[in-house]
């Protein structure tokens, strides 16, 4: 945490994520006071109530058959024993955004300024979260992204610039973000706005478009490459609620959106 207070990219990235999420799960960023008052004790309970056989996923990936991976699960797990209590969930809450539009954080001795805006994305279960990825995909995945070719490639502004962007039960955030010199921050700074609500005047190209499609088909396929990219696909259909053989339909619905679609995207969202 030490380490994460004093590079300026992360502070902003901790405080995005407080000012869009609000007072909701999401939104918590604990301070180092208070993880140093957590004791064994605590660490200890906590386990003891989220970490449960009724609520754990396990998967295996490799050179494994179904029966050998029951009898492995049965000889490791298969005395653990759920408590007597109801599992605890957290509430899937919108964000609930701080007032403040800007924030600024004074970092002294700092090197750089870290430029971050944040904006609403879509939620795990929205029909339309193949365009939502394909528009972040336009903004801000990849070195030809639009985003980094108009901080890096054309400005020289900083060494990278990018997009991410999360969803959960509730709703979801887009982000976008780059490090430059002190003097340039509040350029870096409108050039990111500018970029992200530019996209609902100006949808991409034909080339544009298929070249992001590209980067994110590629992504899939290497993960599926690897037997940890691969459990990690796996978990995240489970834990969204999502049927495992959706992730067969992610190549055609990913290619099948147009920019058209993109364009409605970002004028409904950014």
């Amino acid at each position: 945490m030490r380490v994460t207070l004093g590079n300026p990219g992360e502070v902003a990235s901790l405080a995005l994520r407080r000012v869009f999420w609000g007072d909701v799960p999401h939104g918590r960023v604990a301070p180092p006071a208070a993880i140093k008052r957590l004791t064994l004790a605590d660490l200890q309970a906590f386990q003891a109530l989220w970490v449960r056989p009724d609520r754990v996923v396990l998967v295996l990936a490799g050179d494994i058959t179904p029966e050998a991976g029951q009898a492995l699960a049965q000889r490791l797990l298969g005395d653990w024993k759920a408590p007597a209590g109801v599992a605890p969930v957290v509430d899937a809450a919108p964000p609930q955004s701080l007032a403040s539009p800007l924030v600024l954080i004074d970092l002294p001795g700092a090197g750089q300024t870290g430029v971050a805006v944040a904006a609403p994305f879509v939620a795990t279960a929205a029909t339309d979260r193949r365009i939502a990825q394909v528009a972040q995909a336009v903004l801000g995945v990849g070195y030809s992204s639009r985003i980094n070719q108009e901080v890096r490639i054309q400005r020289g502004l900083s060494y990278g610039a990018f997009a991410n962007a999360e969803s959960f039960a509730a709703g979801g955030m887009f982000t976008a973000q780059a490090q430059t010199n002190h003097p340039t921050a509040a350029e870096v700074l409108q050039l990111l706005r500018d970029t992200v609500t530019g996209l609902a005047s100006k949808p991409p190209g034909a080339a544009e478009l298929a070249a992001r499609q590209a980067t994110l088909v590629g992504s899939f396929a290497r993960r599926l490459d690897t037997n940890g990219g691969l459990s990690a696909l796996l978990l995240g259909q489970i834990l969204n609620g999502r049927p495992l053989a959706d992730l067969d339909k992610l190549v055609p619905e990913t290619l099948a959106v147009t920019a058209e679609q993109v364009q409605a995207f970002a004028r409904q969202r950014w």
